[in-house]
């Protein structure tokens, strides 16, 4: 399994920095505005029939608005500006784009000091600028930061038994933050984020639920009390998508494909997925897609500019699983109040599709999310849907 793992990784990578590094350049415009959403998934948002496994999350999110760290020789406008701010120098550290252009620059640099000419007295001769490089050897970063405050909720299929049996999905629920950190060029995206909070009885995900079916007169479920022990998470997530350039451009902003690659490394997620994401509408922009909480799919933020855009949405993605708390329980025993025994399965498929609306400031999508068994005894996939309206503020 560490060598499914490692290899997921090593071709996910590989594949967005092919498209990263051979993309044409194109300096496109930073996004002014910051965003604000609230999403929330539920699998009753597609079968009301239906509630065990994964059966709720919400999120409410911001995100700042872009900051413009040009390139070497970037064209000065209104949107890339001389100097680098301070944010989008602190913020590209953490883009493999911003390290990869930091190593170019250095070198290019270094060559520059070693043959640059000196004159009669021994002073270095001012460059001709006729002779400076006409081509950009990468281009002109935008970065942002922003938080999300999140919690998940998770029950078994038998909801009303006080022990659920050994063999079901265990309870549980966690309640985060994650702080990211977004960096993209023309037709690739990058994300670095992490969470931090808690799982167990301190995370109130029985309390929430029992607010909701209250509040829509439906049955509390019955066996809270053997959920996960209260723990400590911290987790990181890494993940990569790029627009393919020729079929924006070919299709004249009808059409995107996007190849990704997301990777989870901590105490509560471990896993690594590829992904291949279809976008199909009107006035689409590079790497945007509507947000999710729990899929292992690639969500950037908006960057549309224009008055109105709506797309529909279709993706598959394979995931290598190395860790789940809420299957596998705490990290250390005992790992949850009652006896639990679930083989967990390797590897895990997800396929998403919905729709996509954004007119002036503000935007909505409907996501729908089905993945494949998680776990041995589990009785079929799993489906749930996600809800989403923001503004740009």
């Amino acid at each position: 399994m560490k060598q499914d793992f490692a290899r997921a990784l090593g071709h996910g990578i590989c594949a967005c920095l092919i498209i990263a590094l051979g993309g044409e350049i194109l300096y496109a415009e930073s996004r002014t505005r910051a965003l604000l959403w609230l999403d929330y998934e539920n699998d009753a948002n597609f079968n009301s029939r239906v509630d065990k496994y994964y059966t709720a999350g919400v999120s409410l999110g911001f995100v700042s608005k872009e900051f413009v760290s040009p390139s070497a020789c970037a064209p000065s406008t209104s949107n890339t500006p001389e100097s680098t701010s301070r944010t989008a120098r602190f913020l590209r550290v953490f883009s493999a784009q911003g390290l990869i252009a930091l190593a170019k620059s250095r070198k290019t640099s270094a060559q520059q000091s070693t043959n640059t000419p000196t004159n009669a007295r021994g002073k270095t001769d001012a460059p001709d600028s006729s002779q400076a490089p006409t081509l950009c050897s990468s281009p002109a970063l935008f970065s942002a930061f922003g938080m999300a405050i999140t919690q998940e909720m998770y029950a078994p299929k038998d909801r009303f038994s006080p022990i659920p049996k050994a063999h079901d999905h265990p309870y549980g629920g966690a309640l985060y933050a994650r702080f990211f950190a977004f960096n993209r060029s023309a037709y690739v995206f990058e994300s670095l984020g992490i969470d931090l909070g808690l799982v167990g009885k301190a995370a109130l995900a029985k309390q929430t639920q029992d607010f909701i079916h209250d509040l829509t007169n439906n049955a509390r479920l019955a066996g809270w009390d053997t959920q996960l022990r209260n723990e400590f998470i911290a987790n990181l997530s890494y993940g990569i998508s790029a627009s393919i350039p020729q079929a924006l451009r070919y299709s004249a902003h009808w059409l995107d494909l996007m190849p990704q690659f997301s990777l989870a490394l901590g105490n509560a997620r471990i896993h690594a997925q590829t992904s291949l994401l279809l976008r199909l509408g009107y006035h689409l922009y590079a790497n945007n897609a509507p947000y999710l909480i729990n899929s292992g799919f690639i969500t950037p933020p908006s960057t549309n500019s224009s008055s109105f855009s709506f797309y529909g949405f279709a993706g598959v993605g394979v995931r290598v699983v190395g860790r789940n708390i809420f299957l596998q329980g705490n990290t250390f025993a005992p790992h949850f109040a009652t006896p639990h025994s679930i083989d967990v399965l390797p590897v895990v498929g997800e396929f998403v599709w919905g729709l996509a609306l954004e007119y002036r400031r503000f935007f909505c999508s409907y996501a729908v999310v089905h993945r494949s068994k998680e776990f041995a005894t589990q009785d079929g996939f799993v489906s749930f849907a996600g809800i989403t309206l923001g503004s740009k503020i």
